[in-house]
């Protein structure tokens, strides 16, 4: 797993990446102009191999993780089975849990989905958000 030119995620991976990020944008997921599943998990698969190794083999096992835990918390089926308000409202539950752990990995899992969600083009375009604040000015002093 050292080597990102030739990191992907598995089917099983690949599945959970995709209804994270859809559960945790919720509404704003089922919209006209939403990104293709497919380019909202190759960001994700990106993200994913950008990271170094110990952070990469982590998410992994969140992910692993993230299938099984609506069982142990009481849904009868695992995350990927759920319906969507079923996931989001898991998500939820993680989120204002009052354990940190999953306070923290619940933190971990929507912010790479939001990572992967909000980097398409078609988000950002609807967003309003543009590149130019990254162009250097050209007067010479600050901007």
């Amino acid at each position: 797993m050292a080597d990102k030119s030739s990191f992907m995620l598995g089917k099983r991976h690949r599945r959970i990446a995709i209804d994270l990020a859809a559960a945790t944008v919720g509404h704003a997921a089922s919209r006209d102009a939403r990104p293709d599943e497919q380019a909202v998990l190759a960001d994700t698969q990106a993200f994913v191999s950008n990271l170094p190794v110990p952070y990469r083999v982590g998410l992994l096992l969140l992910f692993s993780g993230l299938q099984f835990m609506p069982l142990i918390i009481g849904y009868r089926r695992c995350f990927t089975s759920l319906s969507r308000s079923e996931q989001t409202s898991f998500l939820n539950r993680l989120e204002n849990s009052r354990f940190y752990a999953c306070r923290a990995v619940s933190l971990a899992l929507k912010c790479t989905a939001i990572v992967s969600y909000f980097a398409q083009p078609e988000v950002e375009k609807a967003l309003g958000y543009s590149h130019d604040c990254l162009v250097e000015h050209s007067g010479g002093g600050r901007p």
